[in-house]
C-alpha cells in the first residue's frame, strides 16, 4: 500500500491525531512527521507500512483517504 504525504495529513487529521501522537505511534519525532507532511523528507516504504499498520489502513480506507488527499493536493497546487 503506497501512501503519499497528503494521505498522511488526511489520515492524521481525520483521526484527530497530532504530529506528536502519530510520531509516537511509529517511533518518530513530531518534526519528522512535519517534514514528511511538508514534502521536505521522503516518505519511505518502511514508514508507510508502519503508519498503515498502526492506523489500521486497509484498501477501503485508503480509497476514501485518497479521494480527500487528491482534493487537498489540488487546492495546494492552486495556491502556488
Amino acid at each position: 500500500m503506497k501512501l503519499n504525504r497528503y494521505d498522511i495529513i488526511v489520515l492524521r487529521t481525520a483521526l484527530g491525531l497530532t504530529q506528536r501522537q502519530l510520531g509516537f505511534l511509529i517511533d518518530k519525532t513530531p518534526e519528522y512527521i512535519s517534514m514528511i507532511e511538508n514534502g521536505k523528507k521522503p516518505l519511505t516504504g518502511n514508514v508507510q507500512e508502519l503508519i498503515a499498520d498502526r492506523l489500521k489502513v486497509d484498501d477501503e480506507v485508503l480509497l476514501a483517504v485518497r479521494m480527500l488527499s487528491n482534493r487537498l493536493k489540488e487546492l495546494e497546487n492552486k495556491g502556488n
